[in-house]
């Protein structure tokens, strides 16, 4: 058999890993090139979600090409293509690992009377375990639990925590997007909102700590891009961008919680904490991946919580997997009104407040509320 001058016979049986690597090169620099399209439409947003998984894969990519034998010329090109998207990728995930500056400060108790704790959690509407989420919430015992995608059933086996968390709201759904607030505190100027889509809603509400102290919860599940969901991401940033704007109007003690169907470090919710001036208790400390629950590799952080300067951050948690597609997060929070428990610096340029309107605007034109 005669082999090109320029192939070594030898190597052959280093191929399939050459192969691979530019398999995986090509995939790497397809994934990072759509997800700096500016394009709502889910095929494209979707790529936003595995800039962690896109790294790995990319390194792996460099490894192939270097135990594979010597490099020729368009293959050094490539790789230094390959190392600019991956370069670009680390800056999106940085600072949601512990070598990046933490955002939200680290406490000690002081006050019980101003402190709380919220469990979160998507239980995933089909998911008939209830018996173990209960159990985590009896383990942690937070003062408040918000529930996503609970219908009438989840209702109905959610019962016990009213013995102990006799403040509620209820908003049983059989379209995966009901929810429920469980609070040991008095709840008062409550609201059940559509604020763009008619069947998404959300909840708005203010509890009282013993000491006096009222602190605005916002619970928020908006409907992600994805097939057989939205076409676009229109209405879940449009739906964000609004909770982000009426913060900014009126700040005040808050905090937000829920499943919002996107990652921390896409542009959506970077316009939503600039804009609100929360704080990302994840910043600094680690990703904190809620999904997919079942899949290792195919995990990111869809599940939220953020809090206002006025909250130092006792305690941040991924709790167990109960049976749902999501770990439920826990945060524990005290008051403190001097607002140094974090950092969050970051303030929208004008092209950035131009953005928020503007994606505001689509979504609600989009969903028939303009």
């Amino acid at each position: 058999m005669h082999f090109p001058s320029t192939i070594d016979p030898n190597l052959l049986h280093l191929w399939p890993m050459r192969t691979f690597g530019w398999v995986l090169l090509v995939l790497v620099v397809l994934m990072t090139v759509a997800s700096l399209l500016n394009k709502q439409r889910w095929w494209v947003r979707m790529f936003d979600l595995p800039r962690a998984q896109g790294i790995v894969l990319g390194i792996v990519a460099i490894v192939l090409f270097g135990i594979s034998g010597p490099l020729h010329g368009m293959e050094w090109s490539a790789l230094g293509v390959l190392f600019i998207c991956l370069v670009y990728q680390s800056r999106k995930v940085f600072p949601y690992t512990p070598l990046s500056p933490v955002m939200s400060k680290r406490a000690d108790p002081r006050s019980k009377a101003d402190r709380f704790a919220l469990i979160a959690a998507n239980v995933l509407g089909p998911n008939r375990d209830a018996a173990a989420f209960l159990r985590i919430v009896e383990q942690h015992d937070p003062d408040l639990v918000l529930t996503l995608e609970s219908d009438a059933w989840w209702e109905a086996a959610l019962e016990p925590l009213e013995r102990t968390r006799p403040h509620t709201i209820k908003v049983p759904l059989d379209n995966l997007y009901g929810m429920h607030l469980f609070s040991r505190f008095p709840l008062t100027n409550t609201e059940v909102r559509y604020l763009v889509e008619d069947d998404v809603p959300s909840i708005r509400t203010t509890i009282t700590l013993p000491s006096g102290a009222k602190v605005l919860v916002h619970g928020l599940h908006p409907r992600p891009p994805a097939p057989g969901e939205n076409s676009t991401a229109k209405e879940r940033d449009a739906e964000l961008l609004l909770v982000a704007r009426e913060i900014e109007e009126a700040p005040c003690t808050t905090i937000v919680a829920g499943d919002l169907n996107d990652v921390a470090w896409s542009t959506a919710s970077d316009l939503f904490r600039k804009t609100s001036g929360l704080l990302d208790p994840r910043r600094g400390r680690g990703f904190y991946n809620t999904f997919h629950a079942k899949i290792p590799f195919f995990r990111w952080p869809l599940d939220h919580i953020f809090h206002s300067t006025d909250l130092a951050l006792l305690d941040l948690i991924r709790l167990p997997a109960f049976g749902s597609d999501h770990y439920p997060m826990y945060i524990a929070l005290e008051y403190r009104p001097l607002k140094d428990n974090g950092d969050n610096t970051e303030e929208l340029d004008s092209k950035e407040e131009v953005e928020v309107d503007e994606k505001i605007e689509e979504g609600k034109e989009h969903a028939g509320k303009g």
